[in-house]
Order: C-alpha cells, then sequence, then structure tokens
C-alpha cells in the first residue's frame, strides 16, 4: 500500500525551465556581446555548466553565489568579451531578478498536490541547496506542498535524501513513489523507493 508520495520541485512543481529560458533569453537579446554567441548554443552550454558545477555547489565546495559569477565570466570569455568579477556581479543579479519574476508553477502541479495529499503523505525532495528550493516552494500555494524538507546533495542509490524523507514521514521504501520530470534522478533503483513517476 502507498503512503507517501515524495515530489521533485523543479519542472513538477516549479517550471525552472521557463524560467531559465526567459532569464537566458533576456540577456542574450539585450547584452550585443551574448550575441556573438547564438542563443541555442548559450542555453545548452548553460546547462551544460550547470550540470558540471552541480555537485561542487549541492555539497557546499563552491557557494552558489560564486558559481553563478564563474558562470557569467565563462560565457563572456566564450562570446570573446571578458568581464570582471565586479561586472559579473552586476550581470548575474540582472539576471536572478528576471529568473524570479519568471517563476511560474507547473500546470496542473497544485490540484495533483491536493488529490495527492487527500490520500498520502507528501514530501519535497529536491538536489539542490535548501535555500535556494525553499525560496522556489513560496510559490507554491499555502498547503499544496507542506512537506518535510529534504536536505541538498546528489542523489546516489541507495540515496540519504529519499531515506530521510521516509524518515521523517514514517514510511517504509516499498509504501512509496516518486513523481519527478527525470527517470534517471528519479529511479526506483536510485531511490530505493518502489515506483517513479
Amino acid at each position: 500500500m502507498i503512503r507517501a508520495v515524495l515530489i521533485d520541485l523543479d519542472d513538477t512543481l516549479v517550471d525552472h525551465q521557463h524560467a531559465m529560458r526567459s532569464a537566458l533569453r533576456v540577456l542574450h537579446d539585450k547584452d550585443p556581446r551574448l550575441q556573438a554567441l547564438g542563443f541555442d548554443f548559450l542555453l545548452a552550454e548553460w546547462q551544460r555548466v550547470l550540470e558540471a558545477m552541480h555537485d561542487d555547489v549541492a555539497v557546499g565546495r563552491i557557494p552558489i553565489h560564486e558559481s553563478r559569477i564563474i558562470r557569467y565570466r565563462h560565457f563572456y570569455d566564450l562570446a570573446g568579451a571578458p568581464v570582471d568579477r565586479a561586472e559579473a556581479e552586476e550581470i548575474a543579479a540582472d539576471h536572478m531578478q528576471t529568473y524570479m519574476s519568471n517563476r511560474r508553477i507547473v500546470p496542473g502541479a497544485v490540484a495533483l498536490m491536493e488529490i495527492v495529499r487527500q490520500h498520502a503523505r507528501t514530501a519535497v525532495v529536491t538536489n539542490n541547496t535548501v535555500i535556494e528550493q525553499d525560496e522556489k516552494l513560496l510559490d507554491v500555494p499555502p498547503g499544496a506542498a507542506r512537506a518535510p524538507w529534504s536536505p541538498g546533495g546528489r542523489r546516489p542509490g541507495p540515496s540519504a535524501i529519499f531515506i530521510s524523507a521516509l524518515e521523517r514521514l514514517g514510511v517504509g521504501v516499498d509504501e512509496a513513489v516518486m513523481v519527478g520530470d527525470s527517470w534517471e534522478e528519479a529511479s526506483p533503483r536510485q531511490a530505493g523507493c518502489g515506483r517513479s513517476g
């Protein structure tokens, strides 16, 4: 019997892809220096660099603010227009403001959460930093994601963040399912959970 549903945050509850693409589009369109790079290339490189740095940020080896400075300087270097740290910090601040203003709930996510919570306990599980993800939860209407928080960190198998969430909910791995946008990140082989969506 399923007693708990673990739910991913980015691109399951909150539309991270939309906010990220919108913020990159604004940055690309308004800064001629970046237009030396095609937008599709910039988007792909953003994803590649973000993924390459993710583990170091998640475990605190690189502070999240510092990771942003490194990323922006990398993109301007690629465009042949290097920027110093001070300008990179300004670009990062503007970019993050645009990202935040373009966040939105994934269509249907709130309704799904409300239905699920009538039948099972819920927990939001994420592999991003707690500070950044707590802020995103503010976009989810009150009551839609009342859940124990699982610590940030990569999802090895069996994953500590999944086990932590299940312990806080008081359920076993055979009594839970995972709902997310990535099979690789939320696979039952990785998570130790019974099923994945």
